[in-house]
């Protein structure tokens, strides 16, 4: 799933897309997304600052497309 098409984490009946659409219109400008930074919850039950890795950002997969280079190659 993309990012596009995963639903809005403040409500769940629109996606991503359909907020950044919505939010274009009553702008009046084009909005685009540069760069995002993907988050995982962990699963793992040990309290609150015993995993000193809860809440850091992933790093990308390795088929990951960066998306910097993607847009530097849309020019």
């Amino acid at each position: 799933m993309t990012l596009l098409e995963q639903p809005y984490i403040k409500d769940q009946s629109i996606t991503v897309a359909d907020l950044i659409e919505r939010n274009s219109v009553a702008l009046g400008e084009n909005i685009e997304i540069y760069r995002f930074v993907r988050f995982t919850l962990d699963s793992d039950s040990s309290p609150p600052g015993e995993n000193p890795n809860a809440g850091r950002p992933q790093a990308p997969l390795p088929d990951d497309p960066d998306p910097l280079d993607a847009a530097a190659l849309e020019r």
